[in-house]
């Protein structure tokens, strides 16, 4: 089900943007899919992210994020028509596309032209594949998986942290997803007993995008910091932790974007 997010109040009330598969920036950056102009709305404000027919939520700022009038914490499910609260001027909405045939066109161009823009510069910027999301998470395990290594080698992870993290991908590439939610879970918990040393939990909050920003590299975005890198770790081991659970009752349906 094709949805747009749509401002539906505030001073950017009428302005709205396509979510085609992946993720997508919702604030004031300049990299923001739908960028908003209010200054009570954060620089990263909204991450949305779509998988197949499903829309998922993470509030990305300190001023907090509402739907229907409850705070979200961590990824929450997005429903068409669900309000979403920004500030007290910005609310937006899940919508399907509708309206006039001139709408639903405009929405139509709109979508393919996201799409085509994204194509062009993978295109740019990468070998040629028609498999652009699991390409993107496959790079970012590879870049973090060094990483976790390195962190084992200077002692400040256990010994088997490596092993984890890869068992635990080859798993999920595999849907074996009772399995490879196990060890999801274990590194979760491997993170928090490191937290005294690595403090990876805080660093994740200080860098909400870390793990975004490997998935959709920019050509003019800097090497990433060992504390992006750490941050990057703890998002990435949620996301999959949050993806196997919920289809380790059920078959194998694709990735999750």
């Amino acid at each position: 089900m094709d949805c747009v997010i749509r401002v539906i109040e505030g001073p950017d009330k009428g302005a709205e943007a396509a979510l085609p598969p992946g993720t997508a920036l919702v604030g004031r950056s300049p990299r923001a899919t739908l960028r908003l102009t209010a200054p009570d709305v954060s620089h990263e404000h909204l991450l949305i992210t779509r998988s197949g027919d499903e829309y998922f939520a993470e509030n990305l700022s300190a001023r907090g994020t509402f739907i229907d009038g409850r705070k979200i914490t961590g990824q929450v499910r997005l429903r068409p028509r669900q309000q979403i609260r920004l500030s007290e001027q910005t609310v937006l909405r899940l919508e399907q596309p509708g309206g006039s045939p001139w709408q639903r066109w405009r929405i139509a161009i709109l979508a393919a032209a996201v799409v085509l823009v994204a194509a062009i510069v993978f295109a740019l910027t990468r070998a040629p594949s028609p498999r652009k999301t699991e390409n993107d998470w496959q790079g970012a395990w590879i870049v973090l998986q060094d990483w976790v290594r390195r962190q084992t080698a200077a002692r400040r992870l256990p010994a088997d942290a490596p092993a984890l993290f890869a068992e635990a991908w080859r798993l999920e590439q595999a849907a074996v997803y009772d399995s490879s939610q196990k060890l999801w879970l274990k590194l979760q918990l491997m993170i928090d007993t490191a937290e005294d040393r690595l403090h990876m939990k805080a660093l994740s909050a200080e860098h909400p995008l870390a793990l975004q920003r490997l998935l959709t590299p920019a050509p003019e975005d800097p090497q990433p910091t060992d504390a992006e890198l750490a941050a990057a770790v703890v998002q990435f081991v949620n996301r999959r932790l949050a993806w196997a659970a919920r289809h380790a009752a059920q078959p194998s349906s694709g990735w999750f974007r």
